[in-house]
C-alpha cells in the first residue's frame, strides 16, 4: 500500500495528499499532531482538515465536546457526593444500632413467692375440684329470669356440692395466706390459674345459693363474702388480665350477696357491711398493680431481645409494619416504660381521668405490648369500687332499719354505729353516695360516669334485650348508678 504525499517547498504549512486512501497511519498522525501543536484548529478548520485528507467531517463541535466534559466532571462529583453520603448513613446507622443495641438497664424489683401462698392453695384447689363445668352451668341458669330449678338439676347441685368438700376446705385455707402470683415474664405466657379463679369462684357462688334456697341466709351471706375477698386477693401483685379477673371474682361474689341484703338480721348486715369496708380499704391502688405490668413487660421485651435476629422474628410474628430498621433495644425499652408510666399516672384519679390513656405509644411494637389500661381503669371503678361501696351501705342501711324500724333519715346516721366512715362516690370522689327515702323503700346510688346527679334515676339501655345488659354502666352511660339496679 503506496502513499504519496506532496509537499511545497514555498509553502512547508501545505500539504497536498496525492493518494488519501492509501495514506500511511503514521503519516497521517504526525501531521495531524504537528497541526494541533501550531494551533488550535477551530471548528470550520477542522473539518476542513478532515475533508483535505479525505475523512467523513465531524457533526461534534468543540462547544459539544466542552459541554460534555463539563457534564462528565459534575457526574463524577454526583457520584463521589452520594457515595459520601451513603458511607456516612451507613456509619451512623452501623454506630446507631451499636449504641442502641446495648442491653438496657432496668431497676426491677425481685419477685418473691412465699412457701405459704394462697396462689399455690388455690392451684391445689381447682385441681382436687370436682366439675367445675357442671358448677359454672349451674349458677348461669340461676342466674335466668324465670328459672325454676328441676329435680334433677337440684340432684345434680347437691352432688357436686356434696364432692368439693376439700375443694371448700383449700379455699377457706387460701383465704388466710398471702397471695403472690407468678410474674408474667413473656407476652405469650399462658395464665391458665386465672381461669381456674373464675371456676373456683363460680363453685363457692353455688354453695352460697344453695345455702340460700335451704333457708340460711347468713350463712348463704358469709361465703358469698368469702368470694368477695378471694377477687379482691386475686390482684394483689398481678398483671392487667389478674386485675380483670379480680373483678369478675368480686363481681361474681356480690351476685348473691345483693339477693341476701333484705333477708339476713341486723346483726350479719352490719358485719357484712363491715367486712365490705374492710376489704375496700385494703383493696391495692390500681397504680400498683399497673407499675408491676410494667416489670413484666419489660422482662417480657428483655426476653425478646434475647434472639439476635429479635427485629425479623418477633416483628414478623406481630405482623408489624414500619421502620424496623431503626428500632434499638433501648429506644423501645424507653418507650415501654414511658407509655406505662403515662397510664400509671392517671391509674389512681378519681373520677377516672381515661384522656390520653388509649393511646399511649406510638411505636407499633410497644402498643401491642401495653394493654389499653383505659378498660381496666374503668372496670375498676364502676364496677369493683362503685359496687362494693354501694353493696357496703346497703347493708348498714339494712341493719339501721331492722333495728329501728325505719330507714335514716340520711347516711350520715350510719356512723359511727355501722360504718366507720361513709365511702366516697368514685364518680364524685368530694361526696358520698346520693340517698334518697321513698314510700317504697330507699335509694342508694352514684352519680355515675357522667357525674351528674339525677336523683336516682338509673342508667338504663333501652335496645339491649337483656335485663343485665339493659342495666349495665358504660363509660358514656347517662344517670346514675343505683344500688340493686346496675349491679354487676
Amino acid at each position: 500500500m503506496g502513499q504519496t504525499i506532496i509537499y511545497n517547498e514555498g509553502a512547508p504549512e501545505e500539504v497536498k495528499i496525492v493518494n488519501p486512501g492509501k495514506q500511511r497511519a503514521d503519516s497521517t498522525l504526525r501531521e495531524g499532531a504537528r497541526r494541533l501543536r501550531a494551533a488550535p484548529v477551530p471548528d470550520a478548520g477542522l473539518n476542513g482538515a478532515l475533508a483535505e485528507i479525505g475523512l467523513e467531517q465531524s457533526t461534534v463541535t468543540v462547544r459539544a465536546i466542552r459541554r460534555a466534559v463539563r457534564r462528565r466532571k459534575l457526574q463524577r462529583s454526583a457520584a463521589c457526593v452520594g457515595a459520601v453520603l451513603t458511607l456516612g448513613l451507613f456509619t451512623a446507622r452501623y454506630a446507631y444500632l451499636r449504641y442502641g443495641d446495648v442491653n438496657p438497664q432496668v431497676n426491677i424489683p425481685a419477685h418473691v413467692m412465699p412457701e405459704v401462698n394462697a396462689y399455690h392453695t388455690w392451684e391445689k384447689a381447682w385441681r382436687v375440684a370436682v366439675d367445675l363445668e357442671g358448677a359454672g352451668e349451674a349458677v348461669g341458669r340461676s342466674h335466668r329470669a324465670g328459672y325454676v330449678e328441676t329435680d334433677a338439676e337440684r340432684r345434680q347441685r347437691t352432688r357436686i356440692l356434696a364432692r368439693n368438700q376439700e375443694t371448700f376446705r383449700l379455699i377457706r385455707q387460701g383465704l388466710t395466706q398471702p397471695y403472690v402470683p407468678r410474674r408474667v415474664e413473656a407476652i405469650d405466657q399462658l395464665l391458665p390459674d386465672l381461669s381456674h379463679l373464675r371456676s373456683l369462684a363460680r363453685l363457692m357462688s353455688l354453695s352460697s345459693e344453695n345455702l340460700l334456697l335451704q333457708g340460711k341466709p347468713d350463712e348463704a351471706l358469709a361465703v358469698s363474702l368469702e368470694t368477695v375477698a378471694m377477687g379482691e386477693m386475686s390482684f394483689r401483685a398481678t398483671s392487667t388480665i389478674g386485675r380483670l379477673v379480680g373483678i369478675a371474682v368480686e363481681a361474681i361474689g356480690r351476685s348473691t350477696s345483693w339477693h341476701i341484703v333484705s333477708k339476713v338480721d341486723a346483726t350479719a348486715a352490719r358485719a357484712a357491711a363491715l367486712r365490705l369496708a374492710e376489704i375496700d380499704a385494703r383493696r391495692m391502688p390500681l397504680s400498683s398493680i399497673l407499675r408491676e405490668e410494667m416489670y413484666g413487660l419489660q422482662l417480657s421485651l428483655l426476653n425478646i431481645f434475647k434472639s439476635p435476629s429479635w427485629r425479623e422474628a418477633r416483628l414478623n410474628d406481630f405482623e408489624i409494619k414500619g421502620l424496623v430498621m431503626f428500632a434499638t433495644k433501648r429506644g423501645l425499652m424507653a418507650e415501654l416504660t414511658r407509655a406505662m408510666e403515662v397510664q400509671i399516672s392517671k391509674a389512681d384519679l378519681l373520677p377516672p381521668d381515661l384522656t390520653e390513656v388509649e393511646s399511649t405509644s406510638i411505636d407499633p411494637l410497644i402498643n401491642t405490648l401495653v394493654f389499653p389500661a383505659d378498660a381496666l381503669i374503668f372496670k375498676n371503678v364502676s364496677n369493683a369500687v362503685t359496687q362494693s361501696r354501694l353493696l357496703s351501705v346497703e347493708f348498714a342501711l339494712r341493719s339501721h332499719r331492722v333495728e329501728h324500724g325505719a330507714y335514716p333519715a340520711a347516711l350520715g346516721d350510719l356512723v359511727p354505729s355501722y360504718l366507720p366512715k361513709l365511702p366516697r362516690d368514685p364518680f364524685r370522689p368530694k361526696q358520698t353516695f346520693g340517698y334518697v327515702r321513698t314510700k317504697e323503700g330507699h335509694k342508694l346510688y352514684s352519680v355515675g360516669p357522667d357525674g351528674l346527679d339525677q336523683g336516682g334515676k338509673s342508667i338504663v339501655r333501652p335496645n339491649e334485650t337483656t335485663e343485665g345488659s339493659r342495666r349495665m354502666v358504660l363509660r358514656d352511660s347517662k344517670g346514675d348508678i343505683v344500688a340493686g339496679v346496675n349491679k354487676w
